[in-house]
């Protein structure tokens, strides 16, 4: 029987050894908002933001949101500038919480 929280270094492991992997690529780099997701430990708006900047920092880097999925975001800044070639690929849906009331209050300049 696992050690109460062993999962969890086990997940982060992954996490880490996946972030790694990915960064080691400079050819191509194509980065996939659901092969983040998929781990579960990070909310989506998080997953996003770090998927946008892993991405946008690389050379000929497309950042694929999946068609077919749904992702759920809250207030989200894109921030360049991104590196020459660099692709944003929207197939699915990016859905703002339904309840405006929820959203983080900010200012936007």
């Amino acid at each position: 029987m696992a050690r109460p929280g062993q999962n969890l270094h086990v997940k982060f492991f992954v996490l880490v050894a996946l972030y790694l992997i990915i960064m080691a690529v400079e050819a191509q780099l194509i980065t996939s908002l659901e092969e983040v997701l998929a781990y579960k430990i990070m909310v989506q708006w998080v997953a996003f933001t770090r998927a946008w900047n892993d991405a946008c920092k690389a050379s000929s880097a497309t950042l694929n949101v999946a068609g077919g999925k749904t992702f759920l975001v809250n207030n989200l800044y894109f921030q360049g500038p991104c590196q020459p070639g660099f692709t944003f690929q929207v197939d699915g849906t990016i859905d703002p919480p339904e309840n405006p009331s929820s959203w983080k209050r900010t200012w936007n300049y």
